[in-house]
């Protein structure tokens, strides 16, 4: 009887111990299929901001020009939530294989903080938090899954500017590329920024520069950002001058700035 009782203790301890014990959390990791960065794209007409998100795909479709979906509320509270929804076909591809992307447009915001999820698709949202102070963004988002914020941290352009490249691809192009660079900075100054991420360009701190995949060449070119005071017509004359199809050796020249794309 003593050994019986002995065994049934034994198993009733062994039963215990199992409903004393708790299920083994498992965490999925999601590989990451999209890198993002806060942006403030300007309109080329008249260059207004609007704030959203520079959204790629980790992985190349077949062509160059496809898109990406996505739905984006902002509801009373200000409140803010982006669904990627995965990448958009065109309806004619063009360009050698390359990655998806696009600009996702939500709206510009006052200083505050807000509340931020990103989902992809309908099974993954991450929560965080968008923080505006003087113009600029910054997104926190722990254990982000499924996407890589690349540029977290977003700073505004808050003086009069223009940026872009000129596009240098041989030893033919050099001396015009040369001597247009050197009649932009004519027309302008130094751009006399402090290191950080500006959406079409970031500032290194050692004092050097380059642009973003949404605008960077594919060709070598010589790049410029400046800040600009003069006028736009003296801009439009040196740009002018330099793509003139009747030159020998007319010039592909991308400029932008705070007042539109010229």
């Amino acid at each position: 009887m003593i050994r019986l009782l002995v065994f049934l203790g034994f198993l009733s301890a062994i039963t215990a111990c199992k409903e004393n014990l708790e299920a083994p959390e498992i965490i999925y990791k999601v590989p990451p299929e999209f890198s993002v960065d806060l942006f403030q794209a300007r309109d080329a007409g008249l260059g207004g901001a609007t704030f959203g998100l520079w959204v790629e795909s980790m992985a190349p479709y077949d062509y160059a020009n496809y898109g990406i979906l996505s739905q984006v509320n902002v509801d009373d509270q200000q409140n803010i939530y982006v669904k990627i929804l995965g990448p958009e076909t065109p309806v004619t591809g063009l360009g050698a294989p390359d990655k998806a992307r696009a600009f996702i447009p939500i709206k510009n915001f006052a200083d505050g903080t807000y509340a931020f999820t990103l989902a992809l698709g309908s099974a993954l949202e991450n929560k965080g938090t968008l923080v505006v102070k003087n113009g600029n963004y910054s997104l926190s988002m722990p254990g982000l899954q499924g996407f890589v914020l690349q540029n977290p941290e977003l700073q505004a352009i808050a003086k009069p500017l223009i940026w872009g490249y000129v596009e240098n691809p041989s030893e033919l192009t050099k001396d015009a590329a040369e001597a247009c660079i050197r009649d932009l900075k004519g027309l302008s100054a130094d751009h006399g920024l402090t290191p950080g991420f500006y959406s079409y360009f970031t500032i290194t701190g050692a004092g050097n520069s380059f642009l973003h995949t949404s605008i960077e060449s594919d060709v070598p070119a010589i790049l410029f950002i400046r800040s600009f005071n003069n006028d736009t017509a003296a801009l439009r004359n040196v740009l002018n001058l330099y793509r003139d199809p009747q030159n020998q050796q007319p010039l592909k020249v991308h400029c932008f700035s705070t007042f539109g794309a010229f």
